[in-house]
């Protein structure tokens, strides 16, 4: 019968309501706060147009939903996409059932339509990996989230590395924000932090994509200089957090680190690692979040001997979209 023929619609901006909801109910409650906090950034920002939905109904009832967000760089960001059991909704083979790369499919064709190229997901590590391999994404790494309460930033201090260095603030000097995003790019080559990513992305892409960001704010990016020489970077970003009494205070993250390839092997990361925390303490920070690849050996033994504590972990994934 017709009426038990699935339909497959893309969701408007003003009807996300019930679409998201349903997702929510989905996923994990870390994960369904972060989905709302991207959601509430582009609607902060006046960029709802940047969130693309698709939903399946049959008989008037939701039975998956797919949501994404533009990023830049022609990049876009999965943030949830329902996963049912053997593939199919209600586990039944017929022609009222439909896959989840249906859904996605959907999706994908709105991405390309907005000139994407690149997508971007996460999920537990422990989930089962065969939903996301089966849609098309590639396991890229698993992050460690970090985080150094405000406590312990007085504990951080600078090491005697044996260097003429000084960091200076990017600001709105449009010639050091040129210099910083040069020196990022350079920082990339030889990464141990997502090194896959470099088979998706290049690195001006992914500088673009932080320079490019809503949360973009230049006066908490640093610029390490040796010598005369530019040779690593510091890029934060703030985030509004509740503390324990329900006021709103501002959560520090490390978005990125890097040293050009010659200036490493001589402690210059800890004094970027450092500085990012003296800027935290400055900003009355409640506390520091990062996330680095927990394969990223070097940077971790850093993090941990400095005080910072493993909250959680996340796999990432990503697939590449054809013009």
């Amino acid at each position: 019968m017709n009426s038990t023929l699935p339909i497959i619609r893309d969701v408007p901006p003003n009807e996300l309501t019930a679409c998201l909801q349903w997702l929510l109910g989905h996923v994990r409650v870390e994960r369904a706060q972060w989905i709302v906090a991207q959601l509430t950034d582009r609607v902060k920002h006046k960029k709802i147009g940047d969130i693309l939905a698709v939903e399946a109904t049959r008989n008037g009832q939701l039975k998956s939903a797919a949501i994404a967000v533009l990023a830049a760089g022609h990049a876009a960001n999965l943030l949830a996409i329902s996963r049912p059991s053997n593939g199919r909704f209600d586990g039944v083979k017929n022609p009222a059932a439909i896959t989840n790369a249906e859904v996605f499919g959907r999706l994908v064709n709105r991405l390309r339509a907005a000139q994407v190229t690149f997508v971007q997901t996460s999920a537990d590590p422990d989930d089962d990996p065969k939903p996301l391999l089966d849609l098309g994404f590639e396991r890229l790494a698993t992050l460690a989230f970090l985080v150094l309460e405000s406590d312990a930033f007085e504990t951080v201090t600078e090491s005697n590395a044996n260097v003429d260095w000084r960091f200076e603030v990017v600001g709105d000097d449009e010639q050091r924000l040129r210099i910083a995003c040069d020196v990022a790019e350079r920082s990339f080559s030889g990464t141990q932090d997502c090194p896959g990513l470099s088979d998706y992305r290049s690195a001006a892409e992914i500088v673009d994509g932080y320079r490019m960001a809503s949360s973009f704010d230049p006066s908490l990016w640093r610029l390490l200089i040796v010598g005369a020489e530019p040779a690593g970077c510091l890029f934060l970003t703030r985030h509004p957090v509740a503390d324990a009494d329900g006021a709103t205070r501002e959560a520090i993250e490390l978005s990125y680190m890097g040293l050009v390839p010659q200036y490493r092997g001589r402690r210059l990361g800890e004094q970027i690692l450092t500085a990012a925390v003296q800027v935290a303490r400055q900003q009355n920070a409640i506390r520091m979040v990062l996330a680095v690849d927990q394969e990223n050996s070097p940077a971790n033994t850093l993090y941990r001997r400095l005080g910072w504590q493993e909250v959680a972990r996340e796999s990432v994934w990503a697939m590449r979209i054809m013009p």
